[in-house]
This record gives structure tokens, sequence and C-alpha cells, in this order.
């Protein structure tokens, strides 16, 4: 018999006949493996919503596990492909996530945001205290495959595409032949409602209540697995289900992810041979789990950002019109260039008189003080721009003209940059020139040229006539008559 011939009357009564009805759940294995470890994670769990500041840390955590679940929930069947990469990308939302996901998988998204949705049923069943239902069962089942219109079903004729009965119970047989050409019996169709039934019974009872969640969750999951109630989606639904009372117990889903899929499977298979432990222990490291991407999420959320600290260190280095503090003392150091340029303008300009010199020169390192609200350009010389008068004795004098530039410490554009007197005893009082961003910010404007010019002509001429009233008291020292010296 080939692997997708059809079964004949005799042979599915045959295979019906050896279906076993779902264990009481008083048979079904209530130790825990490790129970410490979940009450470990519990404990830090409890911990950390305590110390959170609102419910929105835990809610982001929880929805992240959840989209995770519902996101690799239909992946695990084989709906569409997906990796880590991808699921974490869905459930973290990053940037243009349906994009992407779009891009690789077309049908993912629809599945997902159905499969969403129910997770979301399961959710509001566990906040609302309401119990599981045939009824609530049925509609997460509609939920969770509204985007599937059709399912294949084995006939007496072969293989036929059927509108997927979604929220109602299986009109046909869906035993599975397996690779060793065997059969896997499923609930019969006439045993279906009678078999979930006995299932919300259970599910009822004070033994289940009482239970340890990882318990529940997993004999949750194994009953629905053998009954197969539906005509496809039994693996969603049964993972959805199970996901409310680990919801319940530690608000995370039941999370088993595709790249689990193998090792998921097989302990099933171990399960309906009758070894449980196996899939009890898979159900509880995967709530470990579950409740360990949470706490991480919510430490996560707790801890300074990234994206937080980036926009604080982002305005702390940046400065007037977007430049960084350097861009922005590479500007002025260009514009001390171009002052010196003016000053050598205007001292070449100056006939001096006979027995007066002139020199261009420049004084470097940082000046002793610079006006209020600025700071130093940071740069190897912090050169000022200047030069020096001398008189010839015995009228012997010197003064020096020396401009020095500095940067605003201040967002305010209008006053980028400040021209000072360097030798000045008090910047804040003496002859300044305050230039902004735009005067000299792509270029120097020609206002802005004219305006610095006109500033080096006033120091100069203010050095000039110091100069001459250093000389004249030079003389009078020496013993000649001076006008206006005595």
């Amino acid at each position: 018999m080939g692997a997708n011939d059809p079964l004949s009357a005799e042979e599915l009564a045959a295979v019906d006949a050896t279906y076993e009805p779902i264990p009481s759940f008083v048979e079904w294995p209530q130790e825990i493996p490790r129970p410490e470890l979940w009450d470990r994670a519990r404990s830090e769990l409890d911990s950390l919503k305590a110390s959170a500041l609102s419910n929105d840390v835990l809610e982001f955590a929880v929805r992240t596990a959840v989209r995770v679940a519902a996101f690799d929930t239909g992946a695990i069947e084989g709906l569409y492909k997906t990796d880590r990469g991808l699921t974490m990308t869905v459930a973290t939302q990053a940037a243009t996530w349906q994009a992407t996901v779009d891009a690789r998988e077309p049908d993912a998204r629809s599945y997902f945001e159905a499969q969403l949705e129910a997770y979301e049923l399961v959710m509001d069943v566990v906040t609302d205290s309401r119990p599981v239902t045939e009824v609530w069962i049925r509609h997460l089942h509609e939920v969770l495959t509204r985007p599937q219109d059709t399912y294949t079903v084995q006939t007496l004729v072969g293989p036929q595409e059927r509108p997927l009965p979604r929220g109602r119970y299986k009109p046909d047989p869906n035993h599975v032949r397996l690779g060793d050409d065997s059969i896997h019996p499923y609930a019969p169709v006439e045993s279906t409602p009678p078999e979930m039934a006995r299932l919300i019974n259970e599910m009822g009872s004070e033994a289940f209540a009482a239970a340890h969640p990882v318990a529940q969750a997993s004999y949750v999951h194994y009953c629905l697995a053998a009954i197969h109630p539906f005509a496809d989606g039994n693996g969603r639904v049964a993972r959805a289900v199970a996901s409310t009372y680990l919801y319940r117990a530690a608000s995370v889903p039941l999370l088993i992810l595709a790249d689990q899929r193998i090792p998921y499977f097989r302990s099933l298979e171990d399960a309906d041979r009758g070894n449980r432990a196996p899939f009890i222990l898979f159900v509880a490291t995967a709530a470990r789990s579950a409740v360990g991407m949470v706490i991480e999420a919510m430490r996560t959320a707790l801890a300074p950002q990234s994206a937080d600290a980036l926009n604080i260190l982002s305005s702390l280095l940046s400065a007037q019109g977007g430049l960084m503090h350097e861009e922005l003392d590479a500007v002025g150091n260009r514009l001390q260039e171009e002052v010196q340029s003016l000053v050598s303008d205007v001292f070449d300009a100056i006939e001096l008189p006979p027995g007066v010199s002139k020199s261009l020169g420049r004084y470097g390192g940082p000046p002793r003080s610079v006006p209020t609200g600025y700071r130093a350009i940071l740069s190897v010389s912090n050169a000022a721009a200047g030069g020096s008068f001398r008189s010839s004795p015995p009228a012997h004098a010197a003064i020096d003209v020396s401009i020095q530039i500095a940067v605003s410490i201040s967002n305010d554009e209008a006053e980028t940059f400040v021209l000072f007197d360097r030798l000045s005893e008090s910047p804040d009082d003496g002859d300044k020139l305050v230039l902004g961003l735009l005067d000299v910010y792509p270029e120097m404007s020609a206002a802005a040229q004219f305006r610095i010019r006109a500033y080096v002509e006033r120091l100069v001429g203010t050095a000039l006539a110091n100069l001459a009233a250093e000389a004249s008291e030079k003389l009078g020292q020496a013993g000649y008559r001076v006008e206006g010296n005595g």
C-alpha cells in the first residue's frame, strides 16, 4: 500500500478501533522535572514586576514573547519558513518588519496576524478569569485558520481539496500515515465530540486546578494533539490552548520555536507510545525559556537604552548648525586665519613715520581668559592673529595687537564666535565683535568681512594711539619737553 493510497471502509474502521481515548488527568504524570528551576524563574519574574515603574515594561516583554510564539506556531506546521533573525524582527516589531516578512514569505503575515489574534484571545480569557470551553476552543480554531480556505482529505477516490470547516470539528477522519507505512490514529469522527467533552471536564476538575501549570499545559496540549478534533490547524490550537495555563501562572505563552520542531514532535511521539516524561520535560523547558525571555526583555527595558544614550551623546557632541564641536572649532580656526589675513592687509596699508616700525606676529597657546558664555577654540596652536608696533629711542615704546577667537557654549546661532582683545585684562569689558554661524559658515559673508576689517582697524587705531601715549611718556621721563606732558 502506497503512502497516499486511500483507506477502504474496512481499513478505516480497523484504524478507528485502535484509537485510545485520552487519559484522565489523574493518570497524567504530576511530577515536574526540576521544579526548583521553574520556581526560581517565577520568583525572579515577580521581583522584576514589582520593580517596574509601570505595567508598560511587563506588557512590552510579554508581547514580545507572544509575538514569537504566534509567528513560530505557523512555521512549525510548515505554513511558511522562518529563522531566528526573521522571528526576532517580527517579535520586536523592528522597522519595516512587515515589508521584511512580505519579501521573505508572502503568505506569512496573514497567518501571523490570525495567530496573533488567537493568542490575544488566550490573554483575554486569562485576564477575564473565564474557563476554557469547547465553544471558545472552536472560536480559537476559527480565528487561527482564517487565512486558510481549504485542506486536503484522503477519500476512497483519492486526495481531494475541500473547504476548511473553520470552528467546527472534523467531518472526515484525519489519521496520519507514517513513514513506515503504519497509520497513527486520531479520534474517530463520531468520537471527537465526546472526547472533547471529556477533556473539558478533566480541565474543570479539582485535581487539574491544583496541579502545576506545566502539568496542566502538557496535558491539555497532548490531549488536543491526540484527539486532533479539527480538519487542520490542530497543532496551532493545541499550543495556543496550552499557553492559557502558563499565561495564568507566569504571563507567558507556551513558547516553541520553529528550530525546536524535530525534538518537539519526537517528544509527542514518545508520549503517544506511553512515555510522557520527555514531552513534559520539553514543555517545562519551553515554559522556563518563555519566562527567561520575558525576564531578559524586562531587564533590558529597565536598563539604560542604547537609543536614549546615543541621543544624549549626539546632543552633547553636536553644536550649532548640527556641526560637531570639533567641526565648529575647525570653522573657528579657518576664521582665525582669515582674521590674520585682514590684520596683514590693515598693517600693510599703514604708512608709518620714521622711527616707528611694525611687524606681524601671532600669539600661541590658550588665552588667559575668554568672554563669559564662550570657550577657547580647541586647536594645536590656538594662535591669535596680530602684530606689533615699535618706536625708537629715546621715545622707546611697544604695543601689541592680538585678536583671539572663542566659540559660544550656547545653541544661539546668532552668537557663535566672538573676536576679542587677547591682551585685555577683562575680555568681558573690552572691545569685542560677535559673529553668527551664518556670517562665516559655510563661507564668510561680505558683510562679516567688512565688520571684521573695521574691528581690526579699530584695534590698530587704538594700539597706535596707545603707542603715541607711551612714547610721549618715555620722552617726558627722559627730560624732553613734550606738549601735554608738563
